[in-house]
């Protein structure tokens, strides 16, 4: 399969192609399906200050605002709250990801994690997050007039790495479509690594520092997984 050449420069044109291959990429999400009526619904059950979030207004190649970040409705089905809690964050920033690039099962995989620590009265420690975890792409490849395009939204995850002890090892990952069309803008301040352009998908990888605190959720979520209920 051709491979789309390793970039993290902001591409706007949905159709561009890629100079080291015949493969072309995609930044168009299709018409957004999520409301103002439903933006107002989704604030009043919690899941995000009203004032944080904003609808398309007709695009289907998105163009967010400076301080602004792309996020699907599943996100928030799967454990998402703005503002982000710190772990979302530095994951994200650890990993080189942009909210976009995400589907709703990353979000199950975070919540998962903060479960599983708060239950054994560690505090969610990042490096313990990265130690656990992996982000395998899983493409999103469309054929247009024979070529084959991928697109650039909704398409890593986490994994669990092979052989660690984890309390869940299944979980929801699929998702109905067409999920990828319940997107909306969300506000995001100080984190400028996170919000702006869209880029282009890159290889996704990072090692875990094994701080004392990475150390204490492995041992933890090690010993959860073992338990087993009478």
């Amino acid at each position: 399969m051709a491979r789309v050449r390793k970039t993290v420069k902001p591409v706007d044109s949905s159709g561009a192609i890629d100079s080291a291959s015949d493969t072309g990429v995609s930044f168009e999400f299709g018409l957004s399906r999520v409301t103002l009526i439903e933006l107002d619904e989704f604030a009043k059950v919690g899941w995000f200050p009203r004032d944080l979030a904003r609808p398309s207004e007709g695009e289907v190649v998105l163009d967010p605002c400076g301080d602004e970040v792309v996020v699907y409705n599943e996100f928030f089905i799967a454990g998402l709250r703005f503002p982000a809690h710190p772990l979302v964050i530095g994951v994200l920033k650890r990993f080189n990801l942009k909210f976009h690039q995400l589907n709703p099962s990353s979000f199950v995989k975070l919540s998962i994690y903060v479960w599983g620590c708060k239950s054994q009265g560690v505090e969610p420690d990042l490096e313990g997050f990265i130690h656990l975890h992996r982000v395998p792409p899983q493409p999103r490849k469309m054929n247009v007039d024979g070529r084959t395009i991928l697109g650039q939204f909704g398409v890593y995850t986490f994994v669990y790495h092979h052989g660690v002890e984890v309390p869940v090892q299944a979980q929801k990952n699929k998702w109905a479509s067409p999920w990828t069309e319940n997107w909306f803008y969300m506000k995001l301040e100080s984190q400028p690594n996170l919000y702006g352009k869209l880029s282009r998908l890159d290889n996704v990888t990072s090692k875990a520092i094994l701080t004392d605190g990475c150390v204490a959720v492995v041992d933890a979520l090690r010993a959860l997984s073992r338990h087993r209920c009478a």
